[in-house]
């Protein structure tokens, strides 16, 4: 019996040709959807570095912020003036600086040490904050005591320091402070009646890759009662 060649055309198989010209549009495709993946993955994690950048740049400045705000709030508290409630070292420009607040805890828990653990009450607490390697290493303790705890709170730091001490030579009568002048901290120590209400704060972290971001925030007082002190003209 013979086989008809419509039968034979249809029983034939993918020439080496065909086989080959599939195969490269086979690897094409898989080519682009393996770009997608790495692109897709790259830009996830290029996103996960900015996320915790921002994350940590928020809570140092939140953190800083805060302390800044304590101190200068209840520096002319119930014990009176001090102190200077908040010094830096060194003060010169563009470096990294040491700054330290200072102010009176009177009931044990009002505040915390660095490592979260409650500061007695009656004592004059002292903090230090400092970027050490990349870290913000915060270091409490009693004033001109020995430190109670050294911890180091946050990483990918570069510097911090205080850009502006704002200032006002009288105590003020209204919440906003229009075009203070501004001084250094050596300004700070020579004026004695100079009042301080706000500084300004300034923090570089690492960000993706080699660069850097730098971020300057206000830190000041917000109610006008307690927007002034002094210092201490004894110290």
């Amino acid at each position: 019996m013979k086989i008809s060649s419509q039968n034979k055309s249809a029983q034939r198989g993918f020439s080496l040709v065909e086989l080959m010209i599939a195969m490269v549009l086979g690897l094409v495709l898989l080519g682009g959807v393996i770009a997608a993946f790495v692109t897709a993955s790259g830009t996830l994690a290029l996103n996960r570095e900015m996320d915790r950048s921002q994350e940590s740049l928020r809570f140092v400045v939140i953190l800083l912020t805060d302390e800044i705000r304590q101190a200068m709030r209840i520096a002319q508290g119930p014990a009176g003036p001090f102190l200077m409630p908040i010094e830096v070292t060194p003060d010169s420009p563009n470096v990294s600086q040491a700054i330290t607040i200072r102010y009176p805890v009177v009931n044990t828990g009002e505040a915390v040490h660095c490592n979260g653990t409650p500061v007695t009450g009656g004592m004059i607490l002292e903090k230090t904050f400092s970027v050490v390697g990349d870290a913000l290493r915060c270091v409490s303790g009693p004033l001109g005591g020995t430190p109670v705890a050294t911890e180091d709170l946050a990483f990918g730091l570069r510097r911090i320091r205080i850009e502006e001490w704002i200032e006002s030579p009288v105590a003020p009568a209204e919440f906003e402070i229009l075009s203070p002048p501004r001084t250094s901290m050596a300004a700070l120590a020579a004026n004695q009646g100079l009042g301080v209400v706000g500084v300004r704060l300034l923090v570089e972290h690492d960000h993706v890759g080699d660069t850097s971001e730098t971020f300057v925030v206000t830190a000041a007082l917000r109610n006008s009662v307690l927007q002034w002190f002094t210092r201490d003209p004894n110290d």
